[in-house]
């Protein structure tokens, strides 16, 4: 049976094919001179030139997939300007606010030295006829003081006067009264000099100067009232009866004027 099966299927027996590969094995006889052809089917080598090419799958939404950049530097370097510009733009505003913080704290303490000067004002910024009676007494008063120590100086120091004193303290009251801002005041430093020169006895010097300055009416009443006390004085040393009693007369006038001006409801008399 085996015999009859291989001559009706002499096909099946000339060789045998292996459906997972394209290698065919051929059985049939050959010649002792003859080798066994082998024919075998490369699928990669049909395909050509580009057969090498591989292409996966995995490589999909890589960088390698997507396209480049070509604007990324530029768009970087754009970047980095806006940046530096905003972080200088940040510290001048910073710098800006700190000036002008420190121009308003110097503005409020200039502000607050005016309005302390201003609320406080000296005497001698005040005009000597606005001033009151008081006011410009006290005002003489310094003047002629300041002067007065200015000019007896030397004298204090040695406890007498000697000629050369007396010549320095004159030279002190001169320069004073010429100096002096106006009348009244050279007037206040001449009464100051005629209690120096009563003092030193110097009688017919204090007659000489006190004629025109007791007379001056913008002084105010203590110093007239001072220069018409060392006049009468003045001359009675010198005997001169008419003068002594003109200066005594004026002196209890002028001293009637500063009560009733202290007390104008005539408090004196109680």
């Amino acid at each position: 049976m085996s015999e009859t099966s291989n001559q009706l299927n002499p096909q099946q027996n000339s060789g045998t094919v292996n459906p997972n590969s394209t290698k065919v094995e051929k059985t049939e006889p050959v010649s002792p001179g003859q080798t066994t052809t082998e024919q075998t089917t490369n699928p990669a080598q049909a395909t050509g030139p580009s057969s090498n090419i591989a292409f996966h799958s995995a490589a999909i939404g890589t960088q390698t997939a997507r396209p480049k950049d070509y604007f990324a530097e530029q768009n970087q370097e754009t970047l980095t300007k806006k940046q530096a510009h905003s972080t200088r733009i940040r510290w001048l505003l910073i710098f800006s606010c700190g000036l002008v913080g420190v121009a308003l704290v110097i503005g409020l303490i200039w502000w607050i030295i005016a309005s302390i000067n201003k609320s406080a004002p000296t005497v001698d910024e005040k005009p000597y006829e606005e001033m009151s009676e008081s006011e410009q007494t006290e005002r003489n008063v310094n003047i002629g003081q300041e002067v007065y120590e200015a000019a007896t100086k030397d004298a204090q120091n040695t406890g007498e006067s000697n000629e050369s004193d007396k010549a320095a303290a004159a030279e002190v009251f001169q320069q004073a009264a010429n100096s002096a801002q106006n009348t009244t005041e050279a007037n206040v430093i001449r009464v100051s000099q005629m209690r120096y020169l009563l003092e030193n006895g110097e009688y017919s010097d204090i007659l000489e100067i006190g004629q025109s300055v007791c007379e001056d009416t913008s002084l105010d009443l203590v110093t007239r009232i001072s220069c018409a006390n060392i006049m009468a004085l003045a001359a009675h040393e010198k005997d001169d009866q008419t003068l002594y009693e003109y200066y005594n007369g004026l002196q209890e006038q002028l001293i009637d004027e500063k009560i009733r001006l202290e007390y104008p409801e005539g408090g004196q008399d109680e």
